[in-house]
């Protein structure tokens, strides 16, 4: 009996668990289908690492930011099929194709370089190639999000691709606009153009490009300082011949704003070792070594080679937030023209 009983256990507990899996992985994965169809929308904003998932706020924590490249958002890969309702057990990446294969759904494929797309065996051309980034794949969102039978929209004033139901009204997402409004600095008029500069690198460009843009003097700052992102505030910038020094603060230990140079011959320096702040506001000092500097071609060169041999040979000063904005300081001290 006592054997019986103990078979009738093991049995009801092999049940439970094919029943009812677990998969911490998924925690945080937002069942957008409801019997095959979709039945919400979702949203992503260009420099903020969050998704909204029908008009929800806050919204879905990511590591990484949409960005906009050759007219179109990225978006990494896995929160990208998450946020449209694919898991990450059905998201395969085999170098260089990625496959969306959630029972139910389209079976979605595509390789980074390449501008065809699959749905269910279907080829489509798009316009631009999923891309690798910092070590990582980047995948187009809306051709993606059509993929998997949602319409897309771009709202080109607050830099939002919205997803929803094919057939469908669009949806309100004012309730995001309002949430990031208040996460954000203010827009500033204005985006950073690294066509600009001659000697940019491809990873500063795509780190920068299309980022809002703040002008200020180096005198200009108000005593609250300015918001770079949600967790940083850049108090003062102080030009010296020999140094700079960065005020800011952080509410956490977290890397306050890279900082590049923009030197004589519209050469940009990167400073590679983000500044790091501790609960408060401190004053840092960076000085010519500090920076890694590029030629015309693309090849880094070490700070301070290449004629750079003190800071009145700089013209500007951009410091880059965790999400989408820049702070651009004149010179004072620049001697050129």
């Amino acid at each position: 009996m006592k054997k019986r009983l103990s078979l009738l256990l093991l049995l009801a507990l092999v049940f439970s668990c094919i029943a009812f899996p677990v998969i911490a992985e998924d925690k945080e994965q937002v069942d957008v289908y409801e019997g095959g169809k979709l039945v919400k929308s979702v949203v992503f904003v260009i420099g903020v690492q969050e998704y909204f998932i029908n008009g929800e706020t806050p919204g879905i924590k990511m590591d990484a930011t949409p960005f906009i490249q050759n007219g179109r958002t990225f978006v990494p890969i896995r929160y990208l099929g998450n946020a449209l309702g694919v898991t990450n057990k059905y998201i395969f990446w085999n170098s260089p194709k990625v496959t969306f294969k959630e029972p139910g759904l389209p079976v979605v494929e595509l390789s980074v370089g390449s501008k065809v797309i699959k749905s269910n065996g279907v080829s489509k051309t798009m316009d631009v190639a999923p891309v690798l980034k910092s070590g990582r794949t980047y995948l187009p969102a809306r051709f993606v999000a059509e993929a998997l039978g949602y319409e897309v929209a771009w709202d080109p004033q607050n830099k939002v691709v919205v997803c929803w139901p094919k057939g469908e009204e669009k949806p309100d997402y004012s309730s995001v606009l309002e949430y990031v409004k208040e996460q954000q600095p203010p827009a500033a008029g204005e985006t950073f153009n690294p066509s600009d500069y001659s000697y940019i690198t491809p990873r500063w460009k795509e780190e920068l490009e299309g980022k809002n843009v703040i002008k200020i003097s180096e005198g200009g700052f108000p005593a609250e300082g300015i918001k770079i992102d949600r967790w940083t505030t850049v108090y003062g910038v102080k030009f010296y011949k020999d140094k700079i020094n960065i005020t800011v603060s952080s509410v956490d230990r977290l890397p306050g704003p890279h900082h590049y140079l923009v030197e004589e011959g519209d050469v940009i320096r990167y400073h590679s070792d983000p500044l790091f702040v501790i609960n408060g506001k401190e004053t840092y000092s960076d000085v010519p070594l500090s920076f890694t500097a590029s030629d015309k071609n693309g090849n880094l060169l070490r700070g301070g080679k290449n004629g750079f041999k003190d800071f009145t040979e700089i013209k500007q000063l951009i410091l880059e937030g965790a999400e989408n904005t820049l702070i651009i300081v004149d010179n004072p001290l620049y001697a050129g023209k």
